[in-house]
């Protein structure tokens, strides 16, 4: 969404036509050159007389010709009112008059305007703009002081002349919300039990191709290009047209699971499942496994891919099963790191790899043997700046019970952690130099015990030698190391 101030000078395009209301709970005065109005020496004779126009709160109206020079203290007739605020500047510096006026309310009005080009709600103020001499009459405008709208490509927009007002643009949102249920602009059926929200608006103006709301969820629908496609011909396609009824049921029956559980369906991992395994039980059995959604949730397609084929090179598609079978809770960061070092160096790993059992443990161990070398040329020269939080993150330093807490500075000395621990924290520095995580080593009597990741102030992972837990002695010191420096624990 972006927000910035509208210029003073509001164009044209930014006034919305609509029938004008006269606003008479403010005296304002309006002032017009004579020469600019049509009367019997227009354009012949020059003046230097001016058009006093005055509109009183309680509406009497007065129209007084007078020379420039002349001083006009008008008092209006009927209620003895003197004050009277400029309309032409409080139209062409708003903000600054609200400032100095900020006893004058000058919120009017709203208007929903709803076009091809998209959609909108302003909050309009009515003020005084020119004066018509010839039929003694006073010329209205209106303007946007605040608007929300979204454009025809679906982005969210404020914009306000005014200092930025909350519960205006409640308003005006709520007058959006309304209208969009009211006339089904969308030209989507919105469930009944559903709340429409501006980002559900924003969806579907971007991507009018769809006009089924559950698309809402999908994860990922640049591959839906199809105008108009259904549900059930997108599963089809991201099932990769598989034909089995086993597999059809599968897909929505995980579908169906994944909005339950997640409120989100991601439908990548179905894609690779389908495309790559022949087998219909196993495919099957894929499709029904409970991945997290963390996996689910940041999971790249095409990394996936890449992997899923290499493996295929060296395992069964029962090994490959019980691999992702494996993938839990407690395991899904060791499934992380692996495909990380995948990632990092494939063509190395296609070069070196030994085939392994078909483990994460044994795949991730081997991965790291093969990005070593490459590893260790381009991060151990790195130096860590902790500068950003600097003062946070290495507050968390020192010495802790029996313990010396330590952050790395190098990526020298973090593979010397990596190596005295045997896991691959290594593989972390560029995260760690770009301040992205943190990993922390526990020392005691100078030997590195166990270190653990912080990310976003929140405990990621901790562990001792080999990935193994820590004891109950450690992390008892650890969750109140915790408790004293970091207050969002995972």
């Amino acid at each position: 969404m972006s927000r910035y101030m509208i210029p003073l000078q509001t164009n044209q395009s930014e006034i919305v036509a609509s029938a004008q209301i006269k606003d008479t709970s403010i005296p304002w005065k309006i002032t017009v050159p004579f020469d600019e109005q049509n009367h019997l020496f227009y354009q012949t004779v020059q003046t230097d007389y001016s058009i006093d126009g005055y509109i009183c709160s309680c509406g009497e109206q007065k129209l007084i010709l007078r020379h420039h020079n002349q001083e006009e203290q008008f008092v209006c007739e009927l209620c003895g009112n003197e004050i009277f605020y400029d309309a032409i500047y409080a139209l062409d510096h708003v903000e600054h008059f609200s400032f100095v006026h900020f006893e004058v309310n000058l919120y009017k009005s709203y208007e929903i305007k709803v076009s091809d080009d998209g959609l909108a709600a302003y909050c309009m103020i009515t003020l005084p703009c020119n004066i018509d001499y010839a039929r003694e009459k006073i010329i209205y405008t209106q303007r946007s002081i605040y608007s929300l709208s979204f454009d025809d490509s679906g982005n969210l927009v404020e914009k306000y002349a005014l200092p930025k007002h909350d519960q205006m643009f409640t308003i005006l949102e709520n007058l959006i919300l309304e209208r969009v249920l009211e006339l089904n602009t969308l030209d989507v059926h919105i469930p009944k039990e559903i709340k429409l929200s501006l980002q559900m608006i924003s969806y579907f103006l971007t991507y009018k191709r769809l006009k089924v709301f559950d698309f809402y969820y999908w994860a990922d629908i640049e591959i839906l290009q199809d105008k108009n496609i259904t549900i059930e011909d997108a599963l089809t396609q991201i099932s990769n047209y598989r034909r089995e009824k086993s597999v059809k049921k599968a897909v929505y029956h995980n579908y169906l699971n994944q909005l339950v559980e997640h409120k989100k369906f991601y439908w990548q991992y179905i894609d690779l499942f389908t495309k790559h395994i022949k087998d219909v039980n196993i495919v099957c059995r894929l499709i029904n496994l409970r991945i997290c959604q963390d996996i689910l949730k940041f999971t790249n397609k095409d990394t996936m891919e890449q992997f899923f084929l290499f493996l295929k090179k060296y395992y069964t598609e029962w090994q490959i099963f019980g691999l992702m079978d494996s993938i839990s809770a407690s395991t899904h960061i060791i499934y992380v790191d692996m495909l990380n070092e995948f990632v990092f160096d494939p063509i190395g790993i296609e070069k070196q790899f030994s085939k392994v059992p078909c483990t994460l443990h044994s795949l991730h161990t081997e991965f790291v043997c093969c990005t070593e070398k490459k590893r260790i040329l381009e991060n151990c020269k790195i130096k860590f700046q902790y500068s950003y939080f600097s003062n946070f993150y290495e507050s968390a330093c020192g010495k802790f019970g029996d313990y010396i807490v330590k952050l790395p500075y190098t990526g020298q000395e973090l593979k010397k952690w990596a190596d005295v621990l045997q896991n691959c924290m290594f593989s972390y520095t560029k995260q760690i130099q770009s301040n992205d995580t943190y990993i922390y080593g526990f020392f005691l009597n100078d030997i590195l015990q166990f270190a653990v990741e912080i990310y976003c102030r929140s405990l990621i992972q901790a562990s001792a030698i080999d990935n193994s837990d820590l004891s109950n002695t450690q992390e008892k010191l650890l969750f109140a190391w915790l408790d004293k420096h970091f207050t969002q624990i995972n």
